[in-house]
């Protein structure tokens, strides 16, 4: 039994104290709240982030007007844990969004636990939501407190009418508080699905760098035959269609930008650019996602434009998905229902985030006798996790790669938080019911494997 005073220590270390209603910004609210979410789009494609190519030319421009998080990480493996986690500043662990089923079943978000949206909608603000996977995110509960989700229980709305939608309602309801959640399925796989001209333009505006993608490298064995991949004769091929889709982000982010600015509404804005996780071409052997061993699934972008208060910069310290529902509900003077452990923070408070903070994420392995399966822990230099033998494993992270330590001494403090919390994990899941499981019709399953996340 871990004892009450070690879970202190734990909350304590992994995100110093969870932000209280004393702490709320004393400034004047922002009007619209927007969160652009790019699926499966890692961190080391986005110009500002280091990457070599020219893919993302008009966010980069404008990071420098917002604060970007260099160490941002989700909380799984895919869009459902990660998206959960978002919308309720909850890790898996505490939502137990986690897990799609061949039976053709999947997790779903508790009754009893309030969502961002509903949360915004108490506080007066309209809220809109647009998901291409609109019936699963509505029988997943995701679209609980969402005044409208994505206009109708379909698939019909698609990354280029996300954008029309937006604007039409931002204008019907531009004298009112608004909060909109456009999740963009651009950049994932499969790769490459959109115009010939916005292809073109990628292509014109990178000239040789188009040339150095790893064309001479073939699609790993296991994933050569699964139909998501196989169209691709080389992982080059992937990358390429993969950055020209992330291209196409880049001018939708640019023309919600520009209509903001010339609705004289961007001063008026929370605007928060993220990912739900990253992507893997080949590395260790695993393309698409699916595996939170290593940053090229868990490191994700993160900027923050809050136009009011006027922060900017680059933060360090590591942060989460989970953050964002306070930050949010922080900025506006909102305080999120508390219950149990809260570990989001506010990440644009003034005092600074915690140097030692850790991160989790999980990646669930059903039928697990503890509930546990693989579980990360993440600060901003070094990597712990327990891997699928109830093992340890110590990472430190150098030039934005992980590196095997055989040495544990240096990761003490680490290795006694990580260990702790996860003796208080493996009571959640003891004690907790499982979360709401929903049947998912065939229109719904075949969405998935096309995505290839169901054989």
């Amino acid at each position: 039994m871990i004892k009450k005073a070690h879970i202190y220590i734990v909350v304590g270390l992994l995100a110093a104290a969870y932000f209280t209603s004393n702490t709320v910004i004393r400034r004047s609210r922002p009007k619209n709240i927007i969160i652009f979410l790019a699926d499966a789009l890692r961190y080391d494609h986005v110009g500002c982030y280091g990457y070599d190519k020219k893919t993302t030319p008009f966010i980069d421009q404008k990071a420098a007007e917002g604060v970007l998080y260099e160490n941002a990480f989700t909380t799984g493996q895919w869009t459902i844990t990660a998206v959960a986690s978002l919308f309720t500043g909850l890790y898996p662990f505490q939502h137990r969004t986690t897990d799609l089923y061949e039976d053709g079943t999947a997790d779903a978000l508790p009754s009893g636990i309030t969502t961002l949206a509903e949360l915004l909608a108490g506080g007066g603000y309209k809220t809109y939501g647009f998901y291409g996977m609109t019936a699963i995110s509505h029988r997943l509960g995701f679209a609980r407190g969402f005044d409208l989700y994505a206009g109708n229980d379909n698939y019909s709305i698609n990354d280029y009418s996300r954008l029309a939608e937006f604007k039409r309602l931002f204008l019907e309801y531009k004298d009112e508080k608004k909060f909109f959640y456009l999740h963009f399925q651009s950049p994932h796989e499969p790769y490459g699905d959109i115009d010939e001209a916005v292809k073109e333009k990628f292509r014109n505006e990178n000239g040789e760098r188009v040339n150095s993608y790893p064309y001479g490298e073939d699609l790993p064995a296991k994933f050569s035959t699964n139909p998501v991949f196989a169209r691709y004769n080389n992982i080059g091929e992937c990358m390429l269609g993969y950055d020209e889709e992330i291209y196409l982000i880049d001018t939708f982010f640019r023309e919600m930008w520009e209509f903001l600015e010339r609705m004289n509404a961007l001063e008026d804005t929370l605007l928060i650019f993220c990912a739900d996780h990253g992507e893997h071409f080949g590395e260790y052997g695993i393309m698409g996602h699916g595996y939170i061993k290593y940053e090229e699934t868990t490191h994700i972008p993160l900027i923050i434009w809050d136009f009011k208060s006027g922060i900017r910069g680059r933060v360090k310290e590591a942060v989460s998905l989970i953050d964002i529902m306070p930050t949010i509900c922080s900025r506006i003077g909102i305080e999120p229902e508390k219950g149990g452990h809260n570990y989001g923070i506010n990440i644009l408070k003034r005092s600074g985030l915690p140097s030692k903070r850790g991160i989790i994420a999980e990646q669930r392995i059903p039928g697990a006798t503890d509930g546990l399966g693989i579980v990360m822990y993440r600060t901003a230099d070094k990597k712990l996790f327990l891997n699928e033998k109830d093992n340890l494993e110590y990472m430190k992270i150098v030039n934005g790669r992980q590196e095997p330590m055989n040495d544990p001494s240096d990761f003490v403090p680490e290795q006694k938080v990580f260990t702790e919390l996860l003796d208080y994990m493996r009571g959640v899941y003891y004690k907790a019911r499982a979360g709401d499981i929903r049947k998912l019709d065939k229109d719904e399953l075949k969405n998935l494997k096309e995505l290839g996340y169901l054989q």
